[in-house]
């Protein structure tokens, strides 16, 4: 395709932009990604999402518990992890059903299947040798994108990616550096996958877990006059994090509170059978403004 010289004359009556041109909102799917450490909850977390469906990937099991339609494995499929997806993908496309999202389940057991998938296809080249495994293993990370665009764009549906949290180092100019946390994805100079998710989701939420802060009770005071505070043990609270804060990465395209402090279920029939969490309801509504 050439470039369009300065003096194109297009036909504007029939690309008829006055009756395209809007102004109002528009309510589409969006793409999300949620991550933090294994166990801190956030297969649970997509489980309130729109009739929610979830691909395991891989030998991932944190989704054997959620009590919402799940894909049978790879393994049960016998397919290796990767066609696995795709399989499952081209189902939620051209399938009849009424999912409203699609929980894809995780970052990690994906990058596993895109390693393994790399390894035996190039079976003698070293892959380790000027990043060449790194660079063999981008365009599965770039397909899973296409694909979560047609799902979104299609079938009209939300996507959701889980994802571990890791740590990586950022360097300055003079030499210092400072870690930061995001999603625990390949981040090659190339082959940015980290940056590249971050770029591409409309959300990405950290879900946390934090000691409990509270008052001594004692009243020990310090110099500077403020009450002494102590973390009490076993007493943690999960914040979900739409924003950036100190040392983490997230991001939210809609208007949302900075952090969510998840309330504590009575009964885990409460929390991941009847999905009554008012914590996570809430949150899905100011997500999808519903």
């Amino acid at each position: 395709m050439a470039l369009p010289t300065k003096d194109l004359d297009f036909d504007l009556k029939s690309l008829d932009f006055e009756s395209k041109i809007k102004a109002k909102p528009e309510k589409k799917p969006q793409f999300t990604v949620i991550y933090g450490k294994g166990g801190i909850g956030k297969s649970t977390m997509a489980s309130y999402s729109p009739y929610p469906i979830i691909i395991p990937v891989g030998k991932e099991t944190g989704h054997e518990r959620m009590c919402v339609p799940k894909f049978p494995s790879y393994a049960e499929m016998n397919l290796t992890p990767i066609n696995h997806v795709y399989a499952c993908m081209q189902w939620v496309l051209r399938a009849e059903h009424t999912r409203k999202t699609l929980i894809i389940d995780n970052v990690g057991s994906y990058r596993e299947g895109v390693d393994d998938d790399v390894e035996d296809s190039n079976k003698g080249v070293d892959l380790k040798a000027y990043g060449k495994g790194a660079a063999f293993g981008y365009p599965y990370w770039t397909r899973l994108l296409s694909g979560v665009d047609a799902v979104m764009k299609q079938r009209d549906m939300h996507v959701i990616l889980l994802g571990h949290d890791g740590s990586y180092n950022v360097n300055n100019p003079d030499g210092s550096y400072y870690q930061k946390i995001s999603i625990n994805a390949p981040r090659g100079e190339n082959t940015n996958v980290q940056g590249l998710l971050e770029a591409r989701a409309h959300n990405v939420l950290y879900v946390k877990g934090e000691d409990q802060i509270i008052a001594d009770k004692r009243g020990i005071v310090n110099k500077d006059g403020p009450v002494k505070k102590y973390a009490t043990s076993g007493a943690t609270r999960r914040v979900v994090y739409t924003k950036p804060r100190g040392d983490f990465f997230a991001k939210s395209r809609v208007n949302m509170e900075e952090y969510y402090e998840i309330e504590q279920s009575e009964t885990e029939e409460e929390l991941l059978h009847k999905r009554t969490n008012p914590t996570l309801i809430q949150l899905f509504k100011d997500l999808y403004h519903d």
